[in-house]
């Protein structure tokens, strides 16, 4: 807007003094023509300036000369031939204005009207000049005052008001920081800043991991207000820091003309560091947990949108804990490209064609029999073959599809366990079935009554099903967690905690939720024959021996050979499973696999 306004004004400047120029030198006005033709090169200097650098502060500058000589004009000719210079100032505020701004605007009309003042002291004028007659002169004087005042007046109010609303549209009203666009704006001109070459600078997404639950504790109103303090921390920490802003309403953005890698690791671990520490809030002491992601300039990207938006994209493709810093590559930009394709071919795929269920056998130690099996999600895309469900089921999270796939998940489990049942109930008597759910099953207040009716379609009886939770669900203050897990035990159904050591469980949770049944992360077992097998053996020790003062069955994962089992055999695991036993089966051959109990000898 304000490049459009220079070279407006500056072309119709450049074209009313080259016409009167030929009129004054008709009429032998060589002060004024000089001047003239000062206006006509600083003008041409102008265009070619904002031409040639795109910079408006050196064709401000140019203007700048322009109007002191148009000040100067006025003392020493008297406005010209007739005079009628002093018109600039009925329509000088609203040329300057939106150049200059509000200050300097009036800055340069007072000085122009004490010119015009000082020279009518003077006298001298042309005889041609409106000036000669004192009541010409004095009614010129009222309305240049007239319009002084009023134009100054109005430019106040629009000040005003364009002020309002540029807070409105590129400040948060929370944090009082950039929004947005605005960063974005102030990114453009870092990358641009005084060259053409985009220079290297690095862009910082923040993240408050906890905020949700926050605001759910805290309510609205403190909410915000801690949110304030963040916004007032993050933007307080200017070690290297260029701008800030709040980019959505549980992410901070800023950057910085760090760009080593070193470099920005001691940054972001010192602005971990000062974000983590706690807040006060109302009277309260508050934690709030952060994860921070970092694209660079010009490796990830030299456009702003997209700079920030990989930043970002890299905090929710990754699930880092708390304080923890991840840097944006080439190879996780490719694992995001798969990953939209992934979404695109998932939000497309026929669940009964593409999806079935595999049942991998759970052992009991005691006699190598099957007590049961881990149901599992397969999908074979049509156009991929199979994929992991450790690649899918993330991407089916974050866009919100696990929803539909748990569903489809247990609604099969059902009938497929109740088909099996019908061809042998004696079979199935001594055997449960674990299903695994996520985080976001539990957030669904009507999960539990699905399930319910699953159940009486089925005739399924709750104690052949146990419902796999990760650790990490446990330290999710949601009431609607703690809710639906409560309906399910309330209903005789059995709850497991899946990868049970990589989180951050403590007793108490597992107490609190009367755990039936945990899971040794396949990592510990996996781990036992490695390099830190006495490290991952004493944890194992440490697992099974609180199950057991708890009174909690315990089941190990990814057991892959003899000496694994025998292992957990002295240390008293209760189950296991593996493919040491039987890898993922299908309906009918675990129905072969159960009737044929079809144990290797280890």
């Amino acid at each position: 807007m304000r490049v459009a306004s220079i070279y407006v004004v500056t072309g119709v400047y450049f074209v009313a003094a080259a016409v009167n120029l030929s009129f004054v030198l008709d009429k032998k006005a060589y002060l004024t023509a000089g001047f003239l033709v000062a206006y006509l090169v600083f003008a041409l200097v102008t265009l070619i300036v904002l031409w040639t650098t795109r910079r408006t502060e050196w064709a401000k500058l140019c203007l700048g000369f322009c109007v002191l000589l148009l000040i100067l004009e006025q003392i020493l000719d008297g406005g010209g031939v007739f005079g009628l210079g002093v018109l600039y100032l009925a329509f000088g505020f609203s040329v300057a204005y939106p150049l200059f701004g509000i200050v300097p605007t009036i800055v340069f009309m007072i000085l122009y009207y004490s010119g015009l003042l000082f020279r009518l002291s003077a006298g001298n004028f042309l005889p041609t000049s409106i000036f000669n007659s004192s009541e010409i002169t004095l009614r010129m004087l009222i309305i240049l005052g007239m319009a002084l005042v009023l134009q100054a007046t109005t430019c106040f109010a629009i000040e005003v008001i364009i002020r309002h609303l540029s807070r409105l549209a590129y400040f948060d009203q929370v944090t009082r920081l950039p929004n947005r666009f605005k960063f974005l704006s102030f990114l453009h001109d870092g990358i641009l800043r005084n060259r053409k070459e985009p220079r290297p600078l690095s862009v910082v997404a923040v993240k408050t991991v906890n905020m949700n639950k926050l605001n759910t504790m805290l309510g609205n109103a403190l909410a915000d207000d801690l949110l304030r303090n963040v916004g007032s921390r993050i933007s307080g920490y200017r070690n290297a820091t260029r701008a800030v802003g709040r980019w959505s309403s549980s992410v901070f953005v800023l950057y910085t003309d760090l760009h080593e890698l070193s470099h920005l690791e001691r940054y972001t671990a010192e602005l971990m560091a000062a974000l983590s520490e706690p807040y006060l809030v109302d009277g309260r002491v508050v934690s709030v947990f952060f994860n921070s992601a970092v694209a660079r300039c010009p490796e990830d990207s030299c456009e702003p949108p997209e700079l920030v938006n990989k930043a970002i994209s890299l905090l929710e493709q990754t699930r880092c804990r708390p304080g923890d810093v991840a840097f944006y590559s080439k190879d996780i930009q490719c694992c995001q490209l798969r990953m939209f394709s992934l979404l695109d071919d998932l939000s497309n795929a026929d669940f009964d064609r593409d999806f079935y269920l595999v049942y991998q056998p759970k052992v009991r130690v005691s006699d190598k029999g099957c007590a049961g099996a881990e149901i599992l999600l397969r999908w074979n895309s049509h156009g991929r073959g199979d994929i992991s469900p450790g690649e899918f089921i993330p991407v089916a999270e974050q866009c919100g599809m696990i929803h539909r796939i748990s569903r489809w998940v247990i609604q099969r489990s059902f009938t497929e366990i109740a088909a099996m049942s019908a061809a042998d109930p004696e079979l199935l008597l001594d055997k449960l079935f674990a299903i695994n759910l996520s985080v976001t099953d539990l957030y669904d207040r009507e999960f539990v009554d699905f399930i319910e009716i699953m159940q009486h379609r089925y005739g399924i009886p709750s104690s052949v099903i146990e419902f796999e939770i990760t650790e990490g669900v446990m330290l999710d203050d949601d009431p609607r967690v703690a809710e639906n897990i409560d309906q399910l035990l309330l209903r005789k159904f059995r709850i497991a905690i899946d990868d049970f050591g990589t989180g951050y469980s403590s007793l108490g949770y597992l107490h609190r939720l009367r755990v039936h049944n945990l899971k040794i992360d396949r990592s510990f077992v996996q781990g036992m024959s490695g390099q830190e097998s006495g490290d991952k053996s004493a944890l194992i020790d440490a697992i099974i021996s609180m199950s057991k003062s708890l009174k909690i069955q315990i089941t190990a994962e990814g057991v892959e050979t003899s000496q694994q089992f025998s292992y957990l055999v002295e240390r008293g695991c209760d189950l296991v499973q593996g493919f040491l036993f039987s890898k993922g089966l299908r309906k009918d051959e675990y129905v072969k696999y159960c009737r044929m109990a079809a144990i290797p000898v280890v």
